[in-house]
């Protein structure tokens, strides 16, 4: 994953791309700064890094739309556009509602109480794949 940063940054230097230069170096900049502190990075840290930085930028957005900013709006829309092509295939609702389902039954999970143990066996699994906020929402929909 990393490689491919380092070449898709290449090639923006060359396109004179400068959203997409200054967004993958803003994921480079994040990726060194997690290396310096934990060493080697896996690709799944480096998804972690990307989401962090797509759930930022979506903040960022939100308050921008509020404040009527066309101009940064749309930067940040582009911005997340290109952070979300370094993501795997994100899970659909069914798919996670599926898999919670499936993991309900094996470990005979039925309770609202049981909610974090629940989402302490699901998250793992969906890790990189899935929004935190929509696992939660089919979570809490399939206990009531």
């Amino acid at each position: 994953m990393k490689n491919r940063l380092a070449n898709d940054m290449k090639t923006a230097l060359r396109n004179k791309d400068k959203q997409r230069l200054a967004t993958i170096r803003l994921v480079m900049a994040a990726i060194k700064n997690q290396e310096i502190e934990k060493g080697e990075l896996q690709d799944s840290d480096i998804f972690a890094i990307i989401q962090k930085e797509i759930k930022q930028t979506k903040e960022s957005l939100e308050a921008y739309q509020k404040a009527g900013n066309s101009e940064q709006v749309q930067e940040l829309t582009k911005r997340l556009a290109i952070l979300q092509e370094y993501l795997p295939r994100q899970m659909t609702a069914e798919e996670i509602k599926a898999l919670v389902l499936k993991v309900m039954d094996e470990n005979n999970i039925q309770s609202p109480k049981e909610k974090g143990k629940l989402m302490g066996l699901v998250m793992p699994q969906v890790k990189g794949r899935a929004d935190g906020k929509l696992v939660n929402k089919v979570v809490s929909e399939l206990l009531k």
